[in-house]
């Protein structure tokens, strides 16, 4: 299966998206005023009940002057950006959705929902899909079955190939389950809790400190998961309300989804810049619900 490149460079053609149209600039300036007060507020409030306190701390490390305002100062701007990063999440999740609609109205998109009958369409391909996957594995279980009942009356020759088989389908099996270890304690849910994505960041920190490597198979386990939450205003238009049955749709271009989800996730690992690739992401999953409504990709008369 050809990649397809166009899903992997949606979140940076977002970027481009947003300089060459203005009017959306609203939706994240009113997202950059809110920060910026916040911030400013909750910085005072934190300079007027503790900067002598913690000046008075700091200056036992720099010593008294100019440097030990400046060193405090610099401090309670820090922490303040804690309580700013919980008050703004879901403020920035409003913004995101207001962006996301807006730019599916300058593509002149109206989502229209998917009908009960090709609901039950998708549901009966994924089902199909799974039937077929389970027969494959079932064949191939079989197939070792075979392989070793006969390897007692099978030729030296032929014990030794048995042998490398049997050892490959070890190491297959053996490779198979450490991925899926990994992709229950890395990869993300689209319904977790935020204290469960906070636990799951800091234990991922070591693996993600392994850069580039680290943060590229962490960004690909995470991509469909990611894929899912961006286009979480294009599932609730079109009427999918379960994650089960996001995921049934989802599954029938899997890879095009994986691929714009594994680079947005990539973004959003980069640090400071992360908020504004944040906007860029969502822009990219706009078009990208745009294309899927254009070519009715998830209707029941869509040709694969």
């Amino acid at each position: 299966m050809a990649v397809r490149l166009k899903p992997l460079l949606l979140p940076f053609y977002g970027m481009w998206y947003f300089c060459w149209h203005p009017t959306l600039a609203k939706h994240v300036l009113d997202f950059v005023i809110h920060a910026l007060f916040s911030q400013l507020v909750i910085a005072l409030l934190l300079a007027v009940s503790t900067f002598r306190f913690q000046s008075h701390l700091v200056s036992k490390i720099t010593g008294v002057g100019f440097h030990n305002s400046v060193v405090t100062s610099i401090l309670l701007l820090a922490e303040a950006l804690l309580p700013l990063y919980f008050f703004m999440e879901n403020i920035n999740r409003k913004v995101s959705q207001q962006l996301f609609t807006a730019t599916l109205d300058m593509e002149g998109i109206q989502v229209s929902q998917l009908s009960s009958a090709e609901k039950l369409e998708v549901q009966l391909q994924h089902a199909a899909d799974n039937s077929a996957k389970r027969e494959r594995k079932q064949e191939q279980q079989q197939s070792t079955s075979n392989s070793d009942a006969s390897i007692g009356k099978a030729t030296s020759e032929a014990n030794s190939k048995q042998l490398v088989e049997r050892s490959t389908s070890l190491t297959t099996r053996t490779f198979n389950f450490l991925w899926s270890c990994a992709v229950y304690l890395f990869q993300s849910n689209a319904v977790e809790s935020r204290a469960k994505r906070y636990m799951r960041t800091f234990w991922l920190s070591p693996l993600l400190a392994i850069f580039p490597l680290g943060t590229m198979f962490v960004s690909w386990l995470n991509g469909f998961s990611t894929a899912q939450v961006l286009l979480k205003p294009y599932w609730e238009q079109k009427g999918l309300s379960s994650q089960r049955e996001r995921e049934e749709v989802m599954g029938r271009n899997k890879q095009d989804f994986q691929l714009f989800g594994a680079t947005a996730a990539l973004l959003d690992m980069i640090p400071i810049l992360n908020w504004l690739f944040g906007f860029s992401s969502t822009i990219g999953a706009a078009l990208f619900a745009a294309d899927l409504e254009r070519n009715k990709t998830l209707s029941a008369t869509h040709e694969e």
